[in-house]
């Protein structure tokens, strides 16, 4: 009996390992359709259009570590230049030319793919050491290089920096605002702007500027009280109120010993030519408009010599601007004139303002409507002078600037 119980417990699990054993059958039969189901949907989702994207990409990248792996290969297989010759390579005809080209491509889509440094610059061109010291330039010059596939992503970037940069305006403007607070910086900043000169302009505007004050002593030494000017400067230099070198132009004296020895026998001859002057005016004022005519020759000769005795003063032409204020002293005498015999209400009042007039014309050696022609003329060509010597200043501020 107990052998019997034993037999049938050794049939009983020997079927239950039949059993599990069939079971692990049916499981990995189970699980060999599953797999290739798996394999069947990764097939499909590799057939949708964002598969082939992903694809594409994927062989573009190839594509382009092949061209420079290739480069590479080519360039190990060639007899590549030494380091210290690159800068010869990068530096030759062709090599700028090629590379201004992707500058100017860089500048028009502000960006630069690998594909466009591999098409301007072929492996026949250059090799592997040339191509980095190209890439590495185009750097240095902050243009951004990147890969083909990141184009898309670095347009957003930039779109965003602009957004930001249009979302922060009022700081913008504050910052333009301290500038033009700034007075050092916003004189530099319009100095900036004036144009360096080319030697021919330099040399119209100094032309410009000694026609102009050429016309300027002319017109003045057309004035009666010039010579009152002349010989009140003379006298200040001889008692020493008056320093020499701010009104005497040294290059045209041999030295201030010998001008001050000749200063008073040139202020002589000033005053004789000044005598003679006011004695031909008053010749002159006695003729009839027939003899004045005849005169005019007579006073055109003795008003030259005056001018070239005036000019032995070799005075400076800073000068001229108390020449200039004296003539504005008596314009604004001249225009009292006017005023007072346009508003005299009887006949002494005329011949008061009349009288008036006639001492003003004899000190000026002009009559009234003369004097008002050149004080207008010597006004224009001061205007003139001034104008070309500030473009002359401008100018050299604008050199010192540069430099």
């Amino acid at each position: 009996m107990a052998a019997r119980s034993g037999a049938k417990k050794r049939t009983a699990s020997s079927e239950t390992a039949k059993k599990k054993t069939s079971a692990r059958k049916n499981s990995t039969a189970s699980a060999k359709p599953s797999r290739k189901t798996a394999k069947k949907k990764m097939q499909r989702k590799t057939s949708s259009p964002a598969g082939k994207k992903s694809t594409s990409k994927a062989k573009k990248k190839t594509s382009l570590s092949k061209k420079i792996g290739k480069k590479s290969t080519a360039s190990k297989s060639a007899s590549s230049p030494k380091i210290d010759q690159l800068p010869q390579v990068i530096d030759s005809p062709e090599i700028q030319q090629k590379l201004r080209e992707l500058i100017k491509l860089a500048k028009e889509q502000e960006y630069l793919t690998f594909d466009d440094i591999n098409e301007s610059l072929p492996t026949d061109i250059v090799d592997a050491d040339t191509l980095d010291m190209v890439i590495q330039r185009l750097r240095n010059m902050e243009f951004s290089i990147i890969d083909a596939s990141a184009v898309d992503h670095f347009k957003d970037q930039q779109k965003d920096k602009e957004n930001d940069v249009d979302s922060s305006a009022p700081p913008k403007t504050e910052a333009k605002l301290d500038i033009l607070d700034d007075p050092v910086r916003m004189y530099l900043r319009q100095m900036g702007q004036v144009p360096l000169l080319t030697r021919e302009q330099e040399v119209e505007i100094s032309k410009r500027i000694e026609t102009a004050e050429t016309e300027v002593r002319r017109c003045l030494h057309l004035f009666g009280f010039t010579c009152e000017t002349y010989l009140d400067i003379a006298e200040r230099l001889e008692s020493g109120d008056e320093r020499f070198d701010r009104v005497i132009i040294d290059k045209k004296i041999q030295s201030r010993e010998r001008y001050m020895r000749k200063l008073e026998k040139l202020c002589q001859q000033l005053s004789a030519a000044r005598a003679e002057m006011v004695d031909l005016y008053l010749q002159k004022q006695k003729k009839t408009p027939a003899a004045k005519k005849k005169m005019a020759e007579e006073w055109k000769k003795a008003h030259t010599a005056l001018g070239r005795v005036c000019g032995r003063f070799y005075f400076k032409q800073s000068v001229t601007e108390e020449f200039v204020a004296a003539a504005e002293r008596y314009a604004e005498e001249s225009e009292e004139i006017a005023t007072l015999l346009s508003e005299a209400k009887d006949q002494t009042e005329k011949s008061a303002a009349t009288q008036q007039q006639k001492d003003f014309e004899q000190s000026v050696w002009l009559s009234y409507e003369e004097f008002i022609q050149t004080y207008d003329e010597l006004k224009g060509w001061l205007r003139k002078a001034r104008k070309a010597k500030d473009e002359m200043v401008e100018a050299n501020l604008r050199l010192v600037i540069s430099i």
